[in-house]
């Protein structure tokens, strides 16, 4: 295998690997991404919307009692929760209707809390009337606070004088007469006062029992206090049972009119109503409400528990495949590497023992089809041919050796020849000389020869006479 295919299948594998460790971290972050969006997308808001209807229905309820402790404005905040309520339902709908079992229970909070709305409208609102409670409720406080405050501060005044008297007193039989029954009737006069304003007030709340409780309690006030008359004689005494009977007629007559104006029935049926409706409708819905909220709850907390656990899993996973990976990576490249480094010093050493002028014939060892195997094939070959070339060199400078002593042997011949033409040479040189004399002598003869003849034709054609020299021109 070539050493490129090789790196090749190593980086496959480390790819591959790679690939199989994201392909794996995908799916457990995709797993728990889906998990995730189930938490934010159906428990978180179902958590929240079933809380909101809880608390809107309390709204409900507390609008409705509102209206009875005589707030008419609370009327119209019931219906307006009302509409909230529908709203907040509307929208958990949307998350509470994929099971059937779901569906219905969402149509029965619906229904309960419409059936709940339709009949506080028309057995609460339609039948009391909260002004005419609020006017006779201010009545009864004023009388409370006036004319009961004053009543009982007055006995509780006297019944310490009687009490004082008793401890002071030095006739026992006085004691025994007068001051001690006097702080028995005085105390039963407390009590009885108390128990009529409480009987008016209970009239007010609805118990049709309070005006018989009223006169009972007030037969009694009469009794106590005409018992109590013949024991105070004083002047100061009889002015006080005076103010007495004065109190206690106003709160009678003030009764009569609380007794005759107002029907506590109204409201003794509106609460009636109220708490049917709140034991049938309101504890049922909240019932559901909670157990549904908490079944969210349960479902956000076990998710977010998978979550945790498969995020930490997903961070296991990565580590150990990191580190197979690094593990991995480093055994390929060290056997890649050792393979490639060995080799290649096997290649350096025949290299470096040719640039010495080693070039015998030992290859190197290979059995791969690689680059580097290729490599050392070429440096065996170059080895071998550079061994083959030196020997032709050698067998060449043994050829040109006797072909030069040859041409030696035969410059030696030529230059015992030079030697010998050079004296013929010599003698030629000589001969020569000779005959250069000789021309230069016929050359100077013959310009005589020719001034002479110039001299003739002169005359044959001017006939003048010779001047017996001849001129030289």
């Amino acid at each position: 295998m070539k050493l490129s295919n090789k790196l090749y299948s190593a980086f496959g594998v480390l790819i591959v690997l790679m690939v199989m460790s994201s392909t794996l971290v995908w799916f457990k972050v995709a797993t728990e991404t889906a998990r995730a969006q189930e938490v934010i997308g159906d428990d978180l808001p179902g958590m929240i919307l079933y809380s909101r209807l809880l608390d809107t229905e309390h709204q409900l309820k507390s609008a409705a009692l509102g209206y009875m402790n005589g707030d008419a404005s609370k009327k119209s905040a019931f219906n307006d929760v009302f509409q909230k309520y529908k709203e907040v339902h509307t929208e958990l709908y949307r998350y509470e209707s994929a099971k059937q079992a779901d569906r219905e229970k969402m149509a029965h909070i619906l229904k309960s809390i419409t059936t709940y709305h339709q009949r506080v409208n028309q057995d609460v609102f339609g039948r009391y009337d909260p002004d005419a409670y609020q006017r006779i409720k201010a009545r009864v406080d004023r009388l409370e606070s006036s004319t009961g405050e004053q009543l009982e501060t007055l006995l509780d005044k006297l019944k310490e004088q009687e009490f004082n008297d008793a401890m002071q007193s030095t006739d026992l039989q006085e004691s025994l007469n007068d001051d001690l029954p006097g702080v028995r009737y005085y105390l039963e006069l407390v009590d009885e006062a108390g128990d009529m304003i409480a009987a008016i007030i209970s009239h007010t709340t609805g118990n049709t029992n309070a005006e018989a409780d009223f006169n009972d309690d007030a037969a009694s006030f009469e009794e106590y206090l005409n018992l109590l008359i013949p024991l105070e004689q004083k002047p100061n005494e009889l002015q006080d049972i005076a103010t007495i009977k004065r109190l206690y007629k106003a709160i009678r007559d003030e009764a009569t009119v609380v007794f005759n104006s107002y029907d506590p029935t109204a409201f003794k049926l509106a609460t009636a109503t109220l708490s049917e409706l709140d034991k049938k409708h309101i504890q049922d819905i909240a019932k559901i409400l909670d157990v549904s909220a908490r079944e969210e709850i349960d479902d956000a907390t076990g998710a977010l528990e998978l979550l945790v656990e498969g995020l930490t899993s997903t961070s296991i996973v990565i580590i150990v495949i990191t580190l197979v990976a690094a593990v991995l990576g480093m055994v390929i490249a060290y056997l890649i590497s050792n393979s490639i480094v060995s080799r290649l010093n096997q290649v350096l050493g025949v290299a470096e023992r040719i640039s010495a002028g080693d070039i015998s014939d030992r290859d190197i060892n290979h059995k791969g089809q690689d680059e580097i195997d290729g490599l050392a094939e070429a440096t065996n070959k170059m080895a071998r041919s550079l061994n083959e070339l030196l020997h032709s060199i050698a067998q060449v400078v043994d050829d040109v050796r006797t072909s030069s002593q040859d041409i030696a042997e035969a410059n030696d011949q030529i230059a015992s020849r030079s030697r010998s033409s050079a004296d013929q040479s010599t003698q030629v040189a000589t001969a020569i000389e000779e005959m250069s004399a000789t021309v230069s002598e016929v050359a100077s003869q013959s310009q005589v020869a020719a001034s002479h003849a110039e001299q003739a034709r002169t005359l044959a054609s001017g006939g003048e006479k010779p001047s017996g020299k001849p001129s030289v021109r």
